[in-house]
This record gives C-alpha cells, structure tokens and sequence, in this order.
C-alpha cells in the first residue's frame, strides 16, 4: 500500500470516529433529556438543541430555568469535559450561558434556527440571569455506555470546571 492508500484510509478513519463520537453525542443528550423529565420531574420548555449550542433547557417546579448539559463517557470525571473554551468560558458557567442564550436569539445562528421558541426562551435566560437570585440552574448528566449508569448533578459553586462545586442530584441505573 502507498502513501495515497494511507492517507485515504486515515482520512475515512477519522470521518468514521467524528460520526460516531457525534452519534454517540447526540444519544447520550437525548438519554439525558429524557431523564431529567421522567426522574426529575423537570417540565419541557420546547427548547430544540442545536450543535455547540445547550443540550437542553426545562423548568423546575418553582418554574427556575434549568440549563442541562450531557456527557455520555466511560470516564468517572465528566467534570473533565468542561474545561475552558476558546473565549476563556466554562461550559455551564454563567458567562458561557448567556453567549449561548444571545445566540439562541440571532435569526442567523443555528441555535435559533434549531426550534420556534429558542429565541424566546434565549431571551427569558438573559432575563433570568440579569436579576438577582438563582433563576437560572446549571445541570451537568453524565450517561455511562459502559456501565449503564445516569448521573445528574447541579452547579452549586461559581466555577463548572472544579468537581468540588457539582453536587449528585439524581442517579440511575438497570440493577
């Protein structure tokens, strides 16, 4: 085999895993939708995730906005994945919710263009985070493929990127 056979063959390699890491993505944030609804009793805003966008955005019984984000691993530090973005945010970290909320209210962007009231719910994010007091949640679920287990956890501290500010709020698995 040549070096054009090689190059071929690595490029199919990589267009393989990108789909299946994004497949695999896509599952685990579905998985963690349906979860927060039927085991946390969170209610549905309509919110229609788009890619790099929030994973998902629901209502708790005191109608707080909870921001979710999935991570479907084998690793036990999904705290991990959150380290800082590009722009110096932290995903879940209030500065990164509302550039994703701003987004969700660009006609542009796919955030917006994702679902009919993503703009709207963009904007009750900003407005939430604008007044003092929680009234935005930030939720991390961490789906385990290998060992089927669901782990939900909130942000209780300023900063995602530190496990010592998550605390386990639901958990699930088949045994």
């Amino acid at each position: 085999m040549g070096c054009a056979e090689y190059l071929l063959m690595a490029t199919a390699m990589q267009t393989i895993l990108r789909e299946y890491t994004g497949e695999i993505g896509r599952m685990g944030e579905a998985l963690a939708n349906e979860f927060v609804r039927d085991h946390l009793n969170l209610q549905d805003t309509g919110f229609q995730p788009a890619y790099h966008g929030l994973d998902g955005v629901f209502r708790d019984s005191d109608r707080n906005l909870v921001v979710v984000d999935s991570k479907c691993t084998t690793s036990n530090n999904p705290f991990a994945l959150l380290d800082p973005l590009k722009s110096g945010d932290k995903q879940l970290g209030r500065s990164w919710i509302e550039s994703r909320a701003s987004l969700m209210q660009n006609p542009n962007s796919e955030q917006c263009k994702a679902g009919p009231n993503n703009s709207a719910i963009g904007r009750e994010i900003q407005n939430a985070l604008s007044k003092n007091g929680p009234g935005v949640r930030s939720m991390l679920v961490h789906t385990n493929p290998e060992t089927q287990e669901i782990t939900a956890y909130e942000l209780v501290g300023e900063d995602p990127g530190s496990q010592d500010n998550w605390e386990p709020v639901g958990y699930y698995t088949e045994d």
